[in-house]
């Protein structure tokens, strides 16, 4: 067994998809196959099974899922006391996030505070939600913002912090809207229902994150796949060209406001109140006197986001 074929069971999760795992990491999808073929001989089960939804985990897939999220947290820690031990350094806060949103506000909070406070050493990074859940909960990462984007966030974040007990705490909360081309044919609307827009096809560039929002659309009888682009930029220019739609948080808005070649409009449905909320959550073991301090600069940058 290979730490390689670990990751490429955990990113399977993800993406539940063979084509789109292999592109995202970069490799061939008989490769990919063939990795999980040998991962399967070696502890003689499935592990995965393939169907109109994509890859699903077999019940063993799923116990094997959990062991190797551990494991590779486990190498993780490793690495990290392996590099604090070259570097010499005592007090580094290892900080994560899992959407865009989040990694920028980390940075902003890292340029607020490396002068003031020289003697702390944060390093950051983007990763998908339930590795990040799992690496709070061994120890690989102090401390997280977590993004979820849903309809129900009560009971989305009750789930989480009974799955992986841990405390969320919320920062913020603010309605999503959907974003539109100024050519779309709803274009007229003021105010549209959800229904409406299921005449229109689903883009995302955030499976992760929307999924929730996703699985409620279904619920609600939208049938059509959504389409996954790779990022932002590459989401705002296909919604821009296209009667795609997409979800957006409020806040998102403004910067599209600001901008003199604006080309989308903005609409909240009536029958669908989605939600954004970004979440604080630490490890036991941190430190509460840098924690205070990053919360502290997190809700600054949050307020003066909202002015």
């Amino acid at each position: 067994m290979k730490l390689q074929q670990l990751h490429l069971l955990c990113a399977l999760e993800q993406y539940h998809s063979f084509s789109q795992t292999a592109q995202h990491l970069f490799i061939s999808q008989p490769a990919l196959s063939t990795a999980m073929q040998a991962l399967e001989r070696e502890l003689n089960c499935t592990l995965l099974t393939r169907n109109h939804q994509g890859v699903q985990f077999t019940a063993a897939g799923e116990m094997a899922l959990e062991y190797a999220h551990e494991i590779l947290n486990e190498v993780h820690l490793i690495q990290s006391i392996a590099h604090d031990a070259h570097d010499g350094l005592t007090n580094r806060i290892t900080i994560g996030g899992n959407t865009l949103v989040c990694t920028e506000l980390l940075l902003h909070v890292y340029l607020q505070i490396e002068k003031e406070y020289p003697q702390i050493a944060i390093n950051f990074q983007e990763i998908d939600e339930h590795t990040l859940m799992h690496q709070l909960l061994y120890g690989a990462l102090d401390f997280a913002l977590l993004q979820i984007n849903s309809t129900c966030l009560e009971n989305d974040r009750r789930q989480l912090e009974q799955k992986y007990h841990l405390q969320l705490s919320e920062l913020t909360n603010e309605p999503m809207a959907v974003l539109l081309s100024k050519q779309h044919p709803l274009r007229q609307k003021q105010s549209v229902s959800i229904y409406e827009l299921f005449d229109f096809p689903f883009a995302t560039a955030h499976m992760e994150t929307d999924r929730r929002l996703v699985s409620a659309l279904q619920a609600l009888g939208y049938q059509k796949p959504p389409f996954i682009l790779q990022d932002t930029f590459c989401l705002n220019q296909f919604i821009a060209g296209s009667t795609y739609w997409a979800f957006i948080p409020q806040r998102e808005i403004l910067r599209h406001q600001q901008d003199a070649k604006n080309q989308f409009l903005f609409l909240y449905p009536v029958d669908f109140p989605c939600r954004c909320a970004i979440n604080w959550l630490h490890n036991t073991s941190s430190y509460p006197v840098e924690e205070a301090l990053l919360r502290q600069t997190i809700e600054m940058l949050l307020r003066r986001g909202e002015k």
